[in-house]
């Protein structure tokens, strides 16, 4: 029996430090220097997510997608209790300038050559504010790109996502939409919003050209069925697809085409 983490076999939080803009652009592009490749990846942790956390999510994603680049946390001032929803909620629209700066000097003040982004559950109103505010063909010439840029089960109003996604779409390579029908924290905050989420299936899913919208339902749920996109094997393998490989839905394994309306979406098939 262990009682304390191996840093060997558990992902451990070490020390952190303090550094302004300047000191944090420098660290990453030492980073990128002695990596394999010059890419980011950025993770936009949720609602009740403390700091430690949030760091522990972020690294282990980052393992498990067998990212070669650099990863980033962007930490934003969650309460970390279940109770406190509303106040996480204001601190998140808080944060949408200073992450919206945090990205920029990434993308201009690194050398790093691609950024990708995940954000999940509330993460993803910072992440949609963020990127509608931010005009990347207005950037330097020499700066980073934005690559693959992913909403995990956004705990977003699904008709703000929506009007939102005109300005976000065409700046990064790809953007994909994580969904379930069974998310059981996306139906609590609807039921507090009074308003359907981004990512909620069903009837109402989101698809417009640009947006590879990817339906998990059919993987099952855990106890919420909302922190898929860290613990389910399937959906981090379609990220790897997708990090890895920049491999598009239809070039991924056990994504089917489901018809819509507005075009098509894709489902992963039913688990045995």
């Amino acid at each position: 029996m262990r009682f304390r983490p191996d840093p060997a076999k558990d992902v451990v939080l070490g020390a952190t430090d303090r550094a302004d803009a300047d000191d944090f652009a420098r660290r990453v592009r030492t980073q990128l220097d002695h990596g394999t490749d010059r890419k980011a990846l950025v993770f936009v942790h949720g609602y009740n997510v403390t700091f430690a956390d949030a760091a522990r999510q972020a690294a282990q994603i980052a393992y498990d997608l067998n990212f070669t680049g650099v990863i980033l946390l962007y930490s934003w001032a969650s309460k970390g209790a279940l109770l406190d929803y509303p106040a996480d909620g204001e601190a998140v629209r808080r944060a949408v300038p200073f992450f919206r700066t945090f990205l920029r000097t990434l993308l201009t003040g690194t050398g790093v050559h691609e950024v990708h982004v995940i954000a999940h559950s509330m993460g993803n109103r910072l992440l949609t504010d963020a990127l509608a505010g931010l005009d990347t063909s207005s950037l330097p010439t020499g700066s980073g790109r934005l690559g693959h840029v992913v909403f995990a089960a956004p705990d977003v109003d699904r008709d703000v996502f929506s009007q939102l996604l005109p300005a976000i779409l065409g700046q990064s390579r790809t953007a994909t939409l994580y969904v379930s029908d069974k998310d059981r924290a996306l139906s609590a905050a609807r039921r507090l919003a009074d308003f359907p989420r981004a990512g909620q299936g069903g009837t109402g899913v989101i698809v417009v050209p640009g947006l590879d919208t990817v339906d998990v339902t059919e993987l099952g749920a855990d106890l919420l069925g909302h922190s898929y996109v860290a613990n389910h094997a399937s959906v981090l393998a379609d990220l790897q697809g997708l990090f890895r490989h920049g491999r598009r839905p239809d070039e991924r394994f056990g994504l089917s085409r489901s018809p819509h309306p507005a075009g098509h979406y894709w489902s992963f098939s039913p688990q045995n």
